[in-house]
C-alpha cells in the first residue's frame, strides 16, 4: 500500500461547506450535534442499538457485528472482514494548518475531537 499522502488540505475554520451546509467549523460542529440530540429525542421511545465508531468498529470490527447480530436476534458467526479505513492517516498529516485549528477549538466543547491526533 502507498502510505505517501497525495494531497493535503488547509481549512478554514471561520467558513467551510459541509454536505451542502456553509458556516463555520463550530457551527456547523453544533448545527450536527443538535440534530443527534434531536433524533436521540424522537426515538427515546424506541429500542435502538447505537455503535460508534470508536468504541465498536475501530479496533475489531467483529464486536459491532456481533452487538448487531445479539440486536436483531441473529446468529452470530464469523464473517470475514473485507473493508478498511479509506484514510490511514492522521490529522495532523491531512490538514495542513492543524495547529490553527487546535487553537480555534481550544476552551470549546469540541477540543476533544482533536486528542490523540
Amino acid at each position: 500500500m502507498d502510505t505517501q499522502i497525495k494531497k493535503t488540505i488547509k481549512i478554514n475554520p471561520h467558513l467551510l461547506t459541509v454536505e451542502r451546509k456553509t458556516g463555520s467549523l463550530i457551527g456547523l460542529i453544533d448545527h450536527y450535534a443538535q440534530n443527534l440530540k434531536a433524533l436521540d429525542k424522537l426515538l427515546s421511545n424506541v429500542d435502538v442499538l447505537q455503535l460508534s465508531y470508536e468504541e465498536d468498529i475501530e479496533a475489531n470490527p467483529l464486536i459491532g457485528y456481533s452487538k448487531v447480530a445479539k440486536y436483531l436476534s441473529l446468529e452470530n458467526f464469523k464473517p470475514s472482514i473485507r473493508l478498511s479505513k479509506t484514510n490511514p492517516y492522521k490529522l495532523f498529516e491531512v490538514v495542513e494548518n492543524i495547529d490553527e485549528i487546535r487553537i480555534y477549538l481550544k476552551n470549546t466543547d469540541y477540543a476533544w475531537m482533536l486528542d490523540g491526533d
